[in-house]
């Protein structure tokens, strides 16, 4: 089985013109293609559907992971739904073996919180830290 695989698409209809020739090359050279997360830059709907619309036309078998940039904007499950309506595998806990070749997400990502205010949260952590040094 020929396997192709990248990360970090942050799809957009621009940036599907720069893409073509190698998605066309993936169709034309790989048995199943994987998408391992950051499909979208903020995980909107609107940023997913035309990326299914390439996928779906590539018609290939293809195994998707989200990543933290479609977790942005808590739509998560949306796109998830949006992915397996579309045909297209999504790894969400689950595994998946195709022709003897089996595939999982074997961890998450954690999600960052940006804190509103990063100097006190240094401070803190920093008393934290010097509190267990002279424990």
């Amino acid at each position: 089985m020929r396997i192709a695989a990248t990360a970090d698409l942050h799809f957009t209809p621009q940036s599907y013109a720069k893409l073509k020739d190698q998605f066309e090359r993936v169709r034309d050279e790989a048995d199943v293609l994987v998408l391992a997360g950051d499909l979208t830059n903020f995980g909107q709907p609107e940023e997913m559907e035309p990326l299914l619309n390439v996928l779906v036309r590539l018609r290939l078998p293809t195994i998707v992971v989200l990543g933290n940039h479609d977790f942005e904007s808590g739509k998560e499950t949306e796109l998830a739904r949006m992915i397996i309506s579309s045909g297209i595998k999504l790894l969400d806990g689950s595994a998946y073996e195709r022709d003897g070749v089996g595939f999982c997400r074997n961890k998450r990502f954690r999600r960052r919180i940006r804190p509103r205010n990063p100097d006190r949260v240094w401070r803190a952590r920093n008393q934290g830290l010097r509190s267990r040094i002279h424990r």
